[in-house]
């Protein structure tokens, strides 16, 4: 808490709140809550949403009110980017997986220690609290929690100015955000143009007889993917690691992001046979090819294999596709091509759906219709977007620094008048 004011005092959070404990038993509510970035909203209020819980799994759920506050106390040891800490806004039910406290009678002005909670969430407090292999957080402990404890009208002026300020704050990150995925649909729109276009605005057009591809420049082929590839073959994920010098990188999907780039902060070791080293190495210009997932988004997701992959002796796993090119198509437009919209609703339609999940296997990605410029258009088409491609990129860099500034200042905002290192200025 650092320096507070000399009016203010500290206590323990058990002198303000009761744990909420009360089930749901005789199901008196299906008005299910859940966390979403710190709030606590609705879940979807339909048939489909009820079959998924389940009337028995509804009854186990905590009843909560207005006023309540929701604390996330599992797995603390896995750091979260979903904030720990919310408010209830509406009568309903949360799973009691979760801490539900609620205010002791007149003692506290709840936005107030929400705001607060919020703060030390932010400094990673319930962090170092918890207990087991999965470092679970209980009432018992949270109870003893050092919380500040002022007067009730200085919580609500402190409340008041901070939904105030952080609004403020929110609707700027929104309007960040809105541009970022204005940019993301500019990208894609760029992406789309030059590769089933081309950079000749006034070349002469012919019908690729293909939906998703639409009109296309009259001396382009469409082709099939398996008729410009010599590999497309599924990965490996192989045994345990033995933590010794033959142990081999394998690539996961979740290392790739939604527009085909790479982001390996914890590369996977495991051990593989000698048989699979020639099988699943990764040579530079493969394409690996996300072929499972719950989203429309990363399903088909593609990336391509740079010198880190041929430097590390990387592999890939069963959850991947590995696609290498012939002489027919080169990587880089095969890799603008994959990710570019006509790709990925082709990859969404033509999907096999298992359990919510969707599938991509070696048939459905060599049927997927791709227009095929000349080689010469094909390097002049890279070299256009890998430019543009690089512009756009940088704004949407510099969108993101600013959200991650606000941000930053809406956790200070809310540190600093919280705990008293500003007062509330005057109306």
């Amino acid at each position: 808490m650092g320096l507070i004011p000399n009016d203010w005092a500290i206590n323990t959070l058990g002198n303000f709140f009761i744990e909420n404990t009360k089930v749901n038993s005789a199901l008196e509510s299906k008005n299910a809550l859940k966390f979403k970035f710190g709030t606590i909203i609705q879940k979807p209020n339909d048939k489909e949403r009820e079959d998924e819980d389940g009337l028995d799994i509804l009854c186990r759920y905590t009843l909560v009110e207005p006023d309540d506050i929701i604390i996330n106390g599992l797995n603390l040891n896995f750091d979260f980017k979903t904030l720990r800490v919310g408010i209830v806004r509406e009568s309903g039910i949360i799973t009691s997986a979760y801490i539900a406290i609620r205010p002791r009678l007149n003692a506290i002005y709840p936005d107030y220690f929400n705001y607060l909670l919020t703060s030390l969430d932010f400094q990673k407090v319930f962090h170092n609290m918890g207990a087991g292999l999965r470092q679970t957080l209980k009432y018992s402990e949270l109870k003893t929690l050092i919380v500040l404890s002022l007067p009730i009208p200085e919580q609500q002026r402190i409340a008041s100015f901070l939904d105030r300020k952080c609004k403020e704050v929110d609707e700027l990150i929104e309007l960040q955000e809105k541009m970022i995925e204005e940019l993301k649909a500019y990208k894609q729109s760029v992406i789309n143009e030059a590769v089933t276009k081309g950079l000749n605005s006034e070349v002469q057009m012919k019908d690729s007889g293909v939906e998703w591809i639409g009109q296309i420049p009259e001396h382009w082929d469409v082709n099939k993917v398996k008729y410009l590839l010599t590999k497309n073959d599924g990965g490996i994920w192989g045994e345990e690691p033995k933590n010794i010098d033959t142990d081999k990188i394998v690539i996961r999907s979740t290392e790739q992001t939604i527009d085909g780039y790479w982001d390996i902060q914890d590369p996977a070791l495991r051990d593989l046979s000698a048989c699979d080293y020639k099988s699943f190495l990764i040579n530079k210009g493969d394409l690996l090819v996300t072929k499972s997932s719950g989203s429309s988004s990363h399903i088909g997701k593609t990336t391509i294999a740079d010198d880190y992959f041929v430097d590390n002796e990387c592999y890939y796993s069963n959850f991947i596709q590995r696609l290498r090119c012939n002489d027919k198509c080169l990587p880089y437009y095969m890799w603008y091509i994959l990710n570019s919209i006509l790709s990925r609703e082709q990859f969404v339609f033509f999907q096999n759906s298992t359990s919510g999940i969707g599938n991509l296997n070696s048939t459905i990605i060599n049927n997927i219709f791709i227009p095929k410029p000349p080689i010469s258009e094909q390097e002049a088409i890279i070299n256009y977007l890998n430019i543009q491609t690089k512009k756009i990129n940088n704004l949407l860099a510099i969108k993101q620094v600013k959200i991650d500034t606000l941000q930053e200042y809406k956790k200070s905002i809310i540190y600093e008048y919280t705990t008293g290192k500003k007062e509330v200025p005057e109306k």
